[in-house]
């Protein structure tokens, strides 16, 4: 299955982007998912996304 989640900045640290990770990576092992972040404000997001 295909999952997309989409939130508004997926850059910072809070509990919308923290949720969303875990939840990620835990889909990640049976689903393709996808996250898409509206704005970009670094680099790198702070806290680490599933990379498959």
């Amino acid at each position: 299955m295909k999952i997309a989640f989409l939130i508004n900045n997926a850059y910072g640290i809070g509990g919308t982007i923290r949720a969303t990770a875990n939840l990620s990576r835990a889909l990640a092992g049976r689903h393709e998912v996808e996250v898409v972040s509206v704005h970009r404000v670094a680099d790198e997001p702070e806290l680490a996304f599933d990379g498959r």
